[in-house]
């Protein structure tokens, strides 16, 4: 079952994902959420950002 979602999934000509970052100066998280594309399976993937967002730690975190 695993190897028929693995394939099914790579098998894809378009992704949407969540990028997700919190960096070493500690002041907040960076999402992004990204679509990815392409014609064909030998074809070079293109993307598009579609949202991003900073969620600013609290202070007294």
């Amino acid at each position: 079952m695993k190897e028929d979602i693995t394939n099914e999934l790579m098998g894809r000509n378009e992704y949407s994902v969540i990028g997700v970052m919190s960096g070493t100066s500690l002041d907040g998280l960076d999402l992004a959420l990204v679509h990815f594309t392409r014609n064909s399976p030998i074809a070079p993937w293109t993307f598009k950002i579609q949202q991003t967002e900073t969620l600013t730690y609290p202070e007294k975190l």
